[in-house]
């Protein structure tokens, strides 16, 4: 301003406020600033969505989903933007554990010491799985991973039951039954494999039974482990009905 003339009366300086408080705010025509103004920080390539923040990808910052809050956590059920069922189905999980038959895992436990089971303990009941065959001839496998007792109807012929996947831990003994719903001529497991090796049964009363006829016939075995062998099976029948 040129006050060469003399003093200029009624003249109010436009920054005269500001020159006394300093404070942006006091500008008149200021420009209208947004966060995308910001060098490091770009809104415009994937514009925001509600409930967005700001993350840091490694040149700028960009929008990007709040895992702290919004249905966004950390949990399977919504990560990664798959939600609900798609986490819950195991078959859309990848690096999944093979499952392995007890007989492949090493190392397991030969007593019950130190796993809270000593001496002797009381069982209300028990509960068996039973396996069920129909029309049994010729060679039958009987799978004790699947059950140890085993129950005929239709049998057609005498037959030799098959014991598979028996445990082979020494001074050991396992017991397996037969159920057999006889017809109008019966039939009977006249002889034993274990593991596809024959066995002599050694019937009670030293002779082998001959079944009956429209009864139910309950054939128990009970098959001894010693020496690394199988070395002596047992058989005994009881008819019901």
């Amino acid at each position: 301003m040129d006050t060469s003339g003399g003093p200029v009366t009624n003249y109010t300086d436009p920054l005269s406020t500001v020159a006394y408080t300093g404070s942006y705010a006091d500008l008149t025509n200021k420009p209208a600033l947004g966060i995308n103004d910001l060098s490091d920080v770009d809104i415009t390539t994937n514009p925001p969505s509600a409930g967005n923040v700001l993350k840091w990808d490694g040149t700028k910052w960009a929008p990007g989903i709040d895992v702290a809050q919004g249905g966004q956590g950390t949990d399977a059920d919504t990560l990664d933007g798959q939600d609900s069922t798609y986490y819950l189905n195991y078959a859309n999980l990848t690096n999944t554990p093979t499952t392995y038959a007890w007989s492949t895992i090493t190392s397991t436990p030969t007593t019950t010491t130190g796993y809270g089971i000593e001496k002797l303990f009381d069982i209300k009941n028990t509960n068996e799985i039973i396996d069920i065959k129909t029309g049994a001839t010729g060679t039958v496998v009987h799978d004790t991973n699947s059950a140890s007792v085993f129950y005929h109807t239709s049998v057609g012929s005498n037959f030799t039951a098959n014991f598979t996947n028996l445990q082979t831990t020494n001074n050991r003994v396992t017991s397996v039954v037969i159920a057999i719903q006889q017809g109008s001529t019966a039939y009977i497991p006249s002889a034993v494999q274990v593991g596809g090796s024959p066995i002599i049964i050694k019937w009670l009363g030293g002779s082998a039974p001959t079944g009956n006829a429209n009864k139910l016939d309950i054939f128990s075995f009970n098959i001894f482990r010693t020496g690394n062998a199988w070395t002596n099976l047992t058989g005994i029948i009881s008819s019901y009905g």
